[in-house]
């Protein structure tokens, strides 16, 4: 090694060293061992420049251009004022006495009844609210009910019509089946086509019947209306005697 190399090591050690001896005293500081100077932040609050620039900015215009108002509080009338004061009074009245009767229940160790009627004493407008609550609670409930009723009657009607599918479904599975028996000739009769016209005979003679039944009331309606026709010549006739 050379000279210089010896010098350069001397002095990194006794740099170190100097480091180390710093560092114990506390003399060492945040900032890359760079002396660490905190700035204090200063507010400056200039009033003047502030009042100059708000001169500068500001427009001095008529009333009729900027329509604002200051209005003091609206006099109350009398009658509403002497009513105010009364209840004022009255609950001043109330509070104080039920402040006492506490005090003198509480010294003597009694438990008073009546106050609770300070505690319990609910105004008209809680009460409407009560009130309102409890309407509102039996509208949901009948609702409810309502809709129970619904989906029920949708059932209902949804396990009909599945009745109805499936009725449908075996009748012609069973027709289709005597069908099959007449081809592989272990049928030689069709009365079983005989006997799906008979029934779709009843049905349809059902509703003719009912079908009359409604045009004979309306004929019966008519006819006492105005009357079976025929001769209508003096019908009003005067048939009194003297």
């Amino acid at each position: 090694m050379s000279d210089l190399e010896y010098s350069n090591d001397d002095v990194e050690s006794d740099s170190e060293t100097e480091l180390q001896e710093a560092f114990a005293k506390g003399l060492l500081k945040p900032g890359l061992n760079v002396e660490y100077v905190e700035e204090k932040k200063h507010f400056k609050n200039k009033i003047v420049e502030m009042k100059e620039k708000l001169n500068g900015i500001q427009l001095n215009l008529e009333w009729i251009e900027r329509l604002d108002l200051v209005n003091e509080p609206a006099p109350i009338a009398p009658e509403i004022a002497i009513k105010i004061q009364e209840e004022q009074l009255k609950h001043e009245a109330k509070l104080s006495q039920f402040k006492g009767k506490k005090k003198k229940a509480i010294v003597n160790g009694v438990e008073d009844p009546s106050l609770n009627d300070f505690q319990m004493a609910k105004s008209d407008e809680h009460m409407h609210k009560v009130r309102e609550h409890l309407l509102k609670k039996q509208r949901g409930q009948e609702l409810n009910e309502r809709v129970k009723q619904m989906r029920h009657l949708r059932k209902v009607g949804k396990q009909v019509q599945v009745q109805a599918k499936l009725k449908q479904a075996s009748e012609k599975r069973e027709l289709m089946e005597e069908v099959k028996k007449y081809r592989k000739g272990l049928r030689k009769d069709l009365d079983f086509l005989d006997d799906k016209k008979k029934k779709n005979s009843s049905v349809q003679g059902n509703q003719k019947e009912n079908r009359n039944k409604k045009l004979n009331m309306k004929q019966k309606y008519k006819d006492n209306k105005f009357g079976f026709g025929g001769k209508k010549r003096g019908i009003k006739r005067n048939t009194r005697t003297v």
